[in-house]
């Protein structure tokens, strides 16, 4: 018994399956049997359980006087967004040295090209 994670491409989401191997005397090979467990989350690394039991309580609001349900944050769905912040500047800092590297390396060719002319 072992647990895998697939992705699916049509929803974007990835599941957690918990995924065992039997012999099978008739076919002469092994049978992967897969049973999914819930939904992995890539960001912390946790595994949301489907079914009753195990399932975070407060995922989805109750709707009021007629109102449509929302979704609540669940603690597993928080991130933390200094965190996120910070990476995304660093990722825009690091693009702008690379455009610029790039623009240099242009004007280099272009004088290297005008040079051989």
């Amino acid at each position: 018994m072992s647990i895998t994670k697939s992705y699916s491409k049509h929803t974007g989401i990835y599941y957690a399956y918990d995924t065992t191997y039997e012999w099978d005397e008739e076919r002469q090979k092994k049978v992967q049997h897969k049973r999914c467990i819930g939904k992995y989350d890539p960001i912390t690394g946790e595994i949301i359980p489907n079914g009753k039991v195990g399932r975070p309580s407060g995922t989805v609001c109750q709707p009021q006087n007629g109102e449509e349900s929302k979704p609540q944050i669940s603690s597993y769905n928080k991130i933390d967004v200094g965190a996120l912040a910070d990476h995304c500047e660093k990722i825009e800092y690091m693009l702008s040295q690379l455009s610029s590297e790039i623009h240099d390396l242009k004007d280099e060719i272009g004088r290297i090209k005008a040079l051989n002319e």
